[in-house]
C-alpha cells in the first residue's frame, strides 16, 4: 500500500522521471523489474542497433522507460552527442519523440546537443552533414526550438558561430522551425 501512495505522489509530479515512474507502476502492479538499461555502453556509443533494441526491450519497451544517465540526458541526447543518425532513427521508431524535449539538468534538450555537436573539437571526421541530417530528423519530429537553457542560451546560440555552408543550413532550419535570434 505505501508503494500505490508514492506512485501516486510520484504520478502527481509536473514531469515525473519516467524510469522512477514506471519502476514503480511495476512495483505497486508486482511485475518483475526491467532490466537496467547499459549506460556504459550507450555513453560510449558501443551498442549496435540490434543491441540497442533489445535493451530498450528489455527496459519496458520505450526509449522513455530506459531513465537517464548523469545529468539527466536520455537516449536521444547521448546518441545525438554521438552524432549515430541510425541510433536516432531507431529511438525515434522506438517512442523517442517522447524524450526529445526533455531537458537535461543545463535545460538543454537533443536538439541543442544535435545542432552543437558539428562544432565540437571531434566532429570534423563525421561531418557537418551529419548535424545537419540530425537537426532536421529532430525538426521534422517536431522538436521545440524556442527553448533557452539554464545559461541564458538559445539553439541559435548553440548551432555556433560558424559562416560555413552547413552552419548557416542548420541556422536556417531552426529559424523556419521557430527559433528566434537573439
Amino acid at each position: 500500500m505505501e508503494l500505490a501512495n508514492v506512485l501516486h505522489r510520484v504520478q502527481g509530479q509536473t514531469s515525473p522521471h519516467p524510469r522512477i515512474l514506471y519502476l514503480l507502476e511495476c512495483a505497486v502492479a508486482g511485475n518483475d523489474l526491467p532490466a537496467p538499461f547499459p549506460w556504459s555502453k550507450a555513453a560510449y556509443n558501443d551498442l549496435s542497433l540490434p543491441e540497442l533494441r533489445e535493451a530498450i526491450v528489455g527496459c519496458g519497451g520505450s526509449v522513455a522507460a530506459c531513465g537517464t544517465k548523469l545529468r539527466n540526458r536520455n537516449l536521444m541526447d547521448v546518441y545525438c552527442h554521438h552524432m549515430n543518425v541510425e541510433a536516432v532513427l531507431l529511438l525515434m521508431e522506438l517512442g523517442g519523440a517522447d524524450v526529445m524535449n526533455v531537458p537535461d539538468v543545463y535545460g538543454r534538450t537533443p536538439i541543442f546537443t544535435a545542432a552543437a555537436s558539428g562544432s565540437r573539437k571531434d566532429a570534423n571526421h563525421i561531418g557537418k552533414a551529419t548535424q545537419l541530417k540530425l537537426t532536421r530528423i529532430l525538426c521534422d519530429a517536431n522538436c521545440r526550438v524556442d527553448l533557452i537553457d539554464v545559461d541564458g542560451r538559445n539553439i541559435l546560440q548553440h548551432a555556433g558561430l560558424g559562416m560555413d555552408q552547413e552552419t548557416q543550413q542548420i541556422k536556417n532550419l531552426l529559424i523556419a522551425r521557430g527559433a528566434i535570434p537573439r
